[in-house]
């Protein structure tokens, strides 16, 4: 058998795969590009979750087939028709994959001071950073921040040498920010991640709709209070919350919620696409031939139908 490399990294809990091997490239001291290419594969084939590309990388890395079926599950893997697989759940890609790339730095300054060597060996970059409607590191109650931003994709992801760029600010506490209490939507959310565990009504429905109609509502429901002394992050955070605190729920609560949206903005005498906003579009658009929004968009048409006179023929989100 092969020999593996005697320097290798411990993966972290919710590393990622790319995050693994940059921190495996730097302790080799070569560019991960190139290291990658030295074990038999592309960075290309393992950011595309290449089972042979992953196979080696767990013989060259000391992993067992659990363990780098772990890493993948946190990294996300393209499935086709711009959709990906994260921790077993399907969501879009654009989910996913931002060209800015947020994280703790508290996690990460820890990840530094815990090792010996080069701190960006040891700087992992974790799964959930990476999912949008994430937005706190509940270990630490930090809020993420932006990391860096790189439309290249290898560049974006050669995680050892962008650590290195900001590695004293990091290190300083310069990027640091107040404390944040979670809310029972990061907690709901960060359950649903870790073990699936969810004893709520949205527990039958994929965790994509389920963040993605949480923050919708959500927002229309805070637009009537709209402050405007709270910054974007704070309000997506509340929306989060405010959404979920209804869906969780069930039907009767998300029906009531749209119902109060329309008692709100002065009954019938509004249009639908004004009372629900992004709400309305995003159904009528983006998700209109998606079947995991199906019952979403049932509940609204209802809605709209027993408040608004639609007349035969007429389309209302999809259908006529």
């Amino acid at each position: 058998m092969t020999p593996r490399f005697p320097l290798r990294p411990e993966p972290v809990p919710r590393e990622t795969v790319p995050s693994f091997l940059s921190r495996f490239a730097v302790m080799r001291l070569t560019p991960m590009v190139e290291f990658a290419q030295n074990m038999g594969f592309s960075f290309r084939r393992i950011l595309d979750g290449d089972a042979e590309a992953l196979d080696s990388l767990a013989h060259w890395g000391g992993l067992s087939a659990a363990g780098i079926e772990v890493l993948q599950s946190w990294s996300g893997a393209p499935i086709g028709d711009v959709r990906m697989r994260f921790r077993g759940e399907v969501f879009i890609s654009r989910a996913l994959r931002n060209p800015t790339l947020r994280g703790c730095p508290v996690c990460l300054r820890e990840d530094a001071l815990a090792h010996s060597g080069d701190p960006v060996e040891a700087m992992a970059m974790r799964g959930d950073w990476q999912l949008r409607e994430v937005t706190l590191c509940l270990k630490h109650r930090h809020l993420l921040v932006p990391l860096w931003t790189a439309d290249n994709r290898y560049a974006r992801y050669d995680f050892a040498r962008r650590f290195k760029e900001i590695e004293a600010d990091i290190l300083a506490g310069t990027m640091d920010r107040p404390v944040c209490d979670p809310t029972e939507y990061d907690l709901w959310l960060d359950r649903r991640l870790e073990d699936r565990e969810d004893s709520t009504w949205l527990a039958s429905h994929g965790l994509y709709p389920a963040t993605a109609i949480c923050r919708l509502r959500g927002m229309e429901l805070l637009r009537l209070q709209a402050d405007p002394e709270q910054d974007d992050i704070h309000r997506l955070r509340a929306a989060q919350q405010a959404g979920f605190a209804v869906a969780r729920q069930g039907e009767v609560a998300i029906s009531a919620a749209f119902m109060a949206l329309v008692e709100a903005a002065g009954g019938k005498r509004e249009e639908p696409k004004a009372v629900f906003g992004h709400l309305h579009s995003k159904l009528r658009t983006d998700f209109a031939n998606d079947p995991a929004f199906d019952l979403f968009r049932h509940l609204l048409r209802e809605c709209i139908l027993s408040v608004w006179p639609v007349g035969a023929g007429e389309t209302v989100l999809g259908e006529v």
